[in-house]
């Protein structure tokens, strides 16, 4: 490999627009070098900006030193403990980059045989778990589509696209009959209500509801996230009114398309289309319009309200995330749930903010080296877990 194919891959490499081929090319000529020769090599690079290139001078210099480096005969153990500690006092950073690149792009040959644990970490899907009034549990990812059930008073239906929706007899209408849907990190499910409510219930979350509402009031329990569509129904002259408990908020709507988020500390109530009515004990009533997102902090029993692009909230239902100056931490703790990995931080980001547009069932690998494009973040899959440096 001559000295300007070298650099040229390196910068390619730093800059994250190596193809796959010449990233082949350059590990095969790593693993022949010496470490200390690499380091020596890295240092440059470390303290080079992106449009800095090294002068013909050093340059020569340094590629002299890794090419004799490859061809030396191996120096004592010794000897090379000598020079790992002068080369990683003499540049603390370029050895941490070092060894990150020899761990994550560069195994060894004993590593070289253990399949990438990578694609372990995979998007959700549609998956969960019904809990049936009568302690029964069914697995509605098993549940074939098209596929009807028939239980105590109704009829459970999967069709074709994997909803799930019900046809009630005499018997369930005259009961209170509840049934729970629970999704695991990366689970989503999507479910139709007798009344002609839809209902997409995000990742790791917990929806209870009745199958029979009463002339009254639709009252459902939420826990996590999920985006409703709620159909008007009326006894009589009068509409009966939608209410979904999110802990120590209700929320009240006759007609509208809104979204519930209650992952963190906060209960993020966004609003789509129609008007929504958040009761809390202490706070007066707020009655929402659209593209407003409401913030309750359950533990300061402290409300605020803002206009926002609902887009960006409801984005998921539709099979994108969809990010607008979001802090990074917040966008992993979203693909978290979805790809069903554990975080870890090797540094502080928590004035990182990301912005763009990602398919949900894209590859995670796919997905972190967009985020990686900030230039501000890397990301290194230790099997189920992602570590943020």
């Amino acid at each position: 490999m001559t000295q300007d194919q070298l650099y040229k891959l390196f910068i390619a490499f730093r800059e994250g627009q190596i193809s796959d081929d010449d990233l082949r090319r350059l590990k095969d000529f790593l693993n022949e070098t010496r470490d200390e020769k690499l380091m020596e090599m890295m240092q440059s690079f470390v303290n080079m900006t992106s449009s800095e290139t090294l002068s013909e001078r050093s340059a020569n210099e340094m590629y002299a030193r890794i090419i004799q480096g490859i061809n030396q005969p191996k120096v004592s153990v010794l000897q090379r403990r000598k020079n790992k500690i002068r080369h990683i006092t003499a540049g603390l950073v370029a050895a941490l980059l070092l060894i990150f690149i020899k761990l994550s792009f560069f195994p060894s040959t004993q590593k070289q045989n253990t399949p990438s644990t990578t694609h372990q970490i995979v998007a959700g899907r549609a998956k969960g778990n019904l809990l049936l009034d009568n302690g029964e549990v069914i697995n509605l990812e098993k549940l074939t589509v098209d596929t009807s059930i028939t239980l105590n008073g109704y009829t459970l239906t999967k069709d074709k696209n994997g909803e799930i929706s019900y046809t009630l007899t005499a018997l369930a209408r005259s009961q209170s009959i509840y049934n729970t849907i629970v999704t695991p990190k990366g689970g989503e499910y999507v479910l139709s209500l007798p009344d002609g409510t839809r209902i997409w219930i995000n990742a790791d979350s917990k929806l209870r509801y009745p199958l029979h509402f009463s002339s009254s009031k639709r009252e459902l329990e939420l826990e996590g996230e999920a985006l409703f569509m709620v159909s008007k129904v009326k006894e009589g002259d009068q509409d009966i009114p939608f209410i979904v408990k999110t802990g120590k908020q209700t929320l009240e709507v006759l007609g509208t398309t809104f979204n519930i988020n209650s992952y963190s500390n906060q209960v993020y109530t966004t609003l789509v289309e129609g008007a929504v009515k958040l009761r809390y004990e202490g706070i007066e009533d707020k009655i929402l319009q659209p593209n407003q997102q409401a913030s309750y902090s359950p533990q300061s029993n402290n409300l605020s309200v803002k206009e926002v692009d609902p887009y960006y909230t409801i984005a998921w239902k539709t099979g994108v995330f969809a990010f607008d100056a979001m802090s990074i931490q917040s966008v992993m703790e979203i693909l978290g749930r979805w790809y069903d990995f554990e975080i870890e931080y090797y540094r502080n980001i928590s004035n990182l903010k990301f912005t763009g547009t990602i398919s949900k069932y894209e590859q995670i690998d796919k997905v972190l080296s967009i985020i990686e494009m900030t230039g501000d973040v890397k990301f290194k899959i230790n099997e189920r877990r992602v570590i943020v440096m």
